[in-house]
């Protein structure tokens, strides 16, 4: 029994000295969302939050235009002939000056219908009062049982047709006689005038002229064309490599070669929906005021667009970017060596870089290759 015990202890003290047992791969791996003790064998890169310098103003070339929301095309009123141009091009005019005058068969036709109506007006109220003695007559010999309904209702029948003639009679003189004094501003009480004016609707320059005494023009013709000059746009060619730069409402300093040395303040206006395509540029609209006149349409001009940013901007590798339960996301290490989605707000990418707007620091450690992987496991275990 002595023998027995001794060889027990022996083996005990054998199996205490023999090397622990490895762990199995399921004990050891861990998922590539949860830490980063895997990295390169899950495929994923580390990088920063990288910081930029403030971006810098923004260079483009373009000409002056005039402003299409203050420019008017004025047209001919009715079919006619000029017979007396008043503005040229340059002038300055007001709103309802004259700008040219017209002849036209309108106005002729205009009176003589006008005429016939009135004409017809007389005759249509010489029914009516007639109509309405014989259903007067109709009414008393009804009354004095010498006459039937039906005589009655006819008499009245008669007398509200031919009510509604002068009615109508009276809508046709009142048409005509706003066509002719209104419309083609023509006195009533005058038959010596029979020129028609064309006037300017609102007040600016002449910028173009497109008939000249003789010329026979249709209704709509285009006869000039006014633009308010105190206000012009620039056309500014943006390189397609600048646009993340350029928004609505920035300031713009807009140099010519007329006046060297000066700027002349602008604001972005709208930027075009088409790239040309042989320079790869985007038209942008400027508006840039013009209160003295000394800048002329088609100048050619320079913008110098204001940067976007005043302070450093945050910016990560396009590949850092994920969309995650419909938010922007970004998979940053954090202290215990795992990795967290982190929802970050962007504003705008170029040459293969976001700008983060909020979410991130300068220097963080975030995942910029084999982000998708992680996305993608922690959406398969959100689904398990």
């Amino acid at each position: 029994m002595k023998l027995v015990g001794f060889l027990s202890i022996l083996l005990l003290a054998g199996c205490s000295r023999q090397p622990p047992t490895a762990p199995s791969p399921a004990a050891t791996t861990e998922s590539p969302q949860a830490t980063a003790a895997s990295e390169s064998e899950n495929g994923i890169r580390m990088g920063q939050v990288t910081s930029q310098p403030p971006s810098g103003p923004i260079l483009a070339n373009g000409h002056l235009a005039v402003n299409e929301d203050a420019t008017w095309m004025v047209g001919a009123l009715t079919s006619g002939k000029i017979t007396q141009v008043l503005a040229k091009t340059g002038d300055p005019v007001k709103a309802g000056d004259v700008l040219a005058w017209m002849h036209s068969d309108d106005v002729h036709n205009t009176r003589a219908t006008y005429r016939q109506n009135l004409d017809e007006l007389e005759r249509r109220k010489i029914l009516r009062d007639h109509a309405r003695r014989v259903r007067d007559r109709a009414q008393r010999l009804f009354d004095l049982k010498a006459a039937s309904r039906e005589q009655l209702e006819a008499a009245e029948t008669e007398l509200r047709n031919t009510e509604h003639a002068v009615a109508t009679a009276e809508i046709d003189i009142e048409k005509e006689k706003t066509h002719l004094t209104e419309f083609l501003e023509i006195p009533l009480d005058d038959s010596s005038q029979s020129q028609i004016p064309i006037r300017a609707p609102f007040g600016g320059t002449v910028t173009d002229r497109m008939s000249t005494v003789g010329s026979v023009v249709t209704a709509g013709s285009h006869v000039f064309t006014i633009s308010n000059l105190r206000s012009l746009w620039m056309i500014a060619s943006v390189n397609e490599a600048d646009l993340a730069g350029v928004r609505v409402g920035q300031t713009v300093r807009v140099t010519v070669k007329s006046y060297p040395g000066e700027t002349f303040p602008g604001r972005v206006l709208k930027l075009g929906e088409r790239l040309e395509v042989t320079t790869r540029t985007l038209p942008v609209r400027v508006a840039v005021p013009n209160p003295d006149g000394r800048l002329k349409p088609e100048m050619f001009a320079s913008a110098e667009i204001a940067g976007t940013a005043a302070a450093p901007i945050l910016v990560v590798p396009d590949s850092a970017i994920q969309q995650l339960d419909g938010a922007t996301v970004v998979f940053v290490k954090n202290a215990a060596g795992a990795f967290e989605p982190r929802k970050v707000e962007t504003s705008g990418s170029q040459a293969g870089y976001t700008q983060i707007s909020n979410g991130l620091r300068a220097g963080e450690a975030i995942v910029v290759k084999g982000a998708f992987l992680l996305k993608s496991e922690r959406m398969k275990g959100a689904g398990e």
